[in-house]
């Protein structure tokens, strides 16, 4: 069985999913991204909704990746291309 290729790390707030993600993504060298990272801009503050749907889809568009996080609104992007869901 091959390793999985795109994986989505998925639980509730500060349950250790981007410590988690970020072991994963160097053991099997796999390129990582953190919602949480496009979904915010400076000081916390919400990034416009469609442009960070945009930046998701695009990350999520390439074979290979992990990406952890909680936005449920967009879960069914990243479940659509998983090949593991954690």
């Amino acid at each position: 069985m091959s390793e999985p290729q795109r994986i989505v790390i998925f639980g509730k707030p500060g349950s250790g999913k981007s410590t988690f993600a970020l072991a994963l993504s160097k053991k099997l060298q796999l390129p990582l991204l953190h919602l949480d990272k496009i979904f915010f801009v400076e000081n916390w503050e919400y990034r416009n909704y469609s442009n960070f749907l945009d930046e998701q889809q695009s990350w999520i568009d390439q074979e290979k990746w992990i990406v952890d996080g909680n936005s449920i609104q967009s879960l069914w992007m990243r479940y659509s291309r998983a090949t593991m869901v954690i």
